[in-house]
């Protein structure tokens, strides 16, 4: 009978003294309780730009950033009780006023004495992490740069408040959120009264501050849960959520006297003896259940307050009463 043979693997021959001295990567071997550097292959001095024989003897701690001495420390605590890889990342002392990171790969070692070192395998990522600086930047840069288009994008130039866009994609979110639970929500229409007159008599650059200060005005006075836009031209408009009619008129007729007390320049020179605004409300359900139907009835409320003398606010559900 022929006797199986024991084949022994290559890696049982082969010798780790001639692994530590090719390996690419630096290998320290560490004595388990100071961390004292017993032994260095040749890869350290290109990561230290010391000689293997100068680091030996040192801790291997004297060369991490004193700022992460302590994490450092608790990892290679928990290396040494471990028979297997224990991965972690550390920044070293500058070398050359560079900074310098590591990925370390640490564990116990036992020798063919019986004793036992802890190796320290590290490979510098350094350039990686420069790399990842660049790339985080460059995406906060990035994310930076898309806020502020979306912001352009969503954002009237002249007044700084919400656009006609931004207003619709609003009112689309009340509605859906109207028709989920159910709730009220109302629209009041504002229209500069006479704005033509005041362009024509001052510029067009007077008329252009005249809406950016309307602008601010109703921004700064808009309660958290009302969304102020400009609808176009001289036309403003306010989304109030979970108002009905009688709300939506005490609100616009808030705006319309905050409006009429301003002192605007040459507001005495306009046909009323001041700025004002003609208003339109409408609510859901009352004038309608989907957003164009409620925006259409602030509409006809404030072309109703338009013919009949202006500065004035009519509410959708009072102009079918008359």
């Amino acid at each position: 009978m022929i006797e199986d043979k024991i084949s022994t693997s290559p890696s049982q021959l082969a010798s780790y003294l001639d692994l530590f001295m090719r390996l690419l990567d630096s290998v320290f071997l560490l004595d388990r309780e100071t961390y004292k550097i017993l032994e260095a292959n040749d890869a350290c001095e290109r990561l230290l730009g010391k000689k293997p024989e100068e680091i030996c003897g040192k801790t291997f701690l004297d060369f991490v950033d004193p700022d992460q001495l302590e994490e450092a420390g608790k990892k290679l605590r928990i290396a040494k009780r471990k028979y297997y890889p224990l991965e972690f990342e550390i920044k070293l002392r500058p070398l050359d006023h560079q900074e310098l990171y590591i990925h370390v790969n640490a564990c116990s070692l036992k020798l063919t004495d019986g004793s036992e070192v802890l190796q320290v395998i590290t490979k510098n990522i350094t350039h990686e992490k420069e790399a990842q600086k660049v790339l985080q930047a460059y995406m906060a840069e990035l994310k930076n740069l898309n806020e502020k288009l979306e912001l352009l994008s969503t954002t009237d130039e002249l007044t700084q408040l919400n656009n006609v866009r931004r207003f619709r994609a609003r009112l689309k979110e009340e509605y859906d959120r109207s028709r989920r639970y159910p709730l009220k929500y109302s629209i009041i229409l504002f229209d500069l009264d006479n704005f033509k007159h005041y362009n024509d008599s001052h510029g067009h650059q007077a008329g252009d501050e005249l809406l950016r200060t309307l602008g601010k005005l109703l921004k700064e006075n808009a309660r958290a849960s009302d969304f102020p836009a400009r609808y176009g031209g001289e036309e403003f408009v306010i989304l109030c959520p979970e108002v009905g009619n009688d709300g939506a008129k005490l609100t616009a007729e808030r705006y319309r006297k905050l409006i009429e007390n301003y002192p605007f320049p040459f507001a005495n020179e306009q046909p009323l003896g001041k700025v004002s605004v003609s208003v339109g409300v409408a609510s859901s359900p009352d004038a309608g259940t989907d957003p164009e139907s409620v925006i259409k009835a602030a509409d006809q409320a404030l072309y109703y307050s338009k013919e009949h003398g202006r500065n004035r606010t009519t509410s959708f559900l009072e102009m079918k009463k008359r």
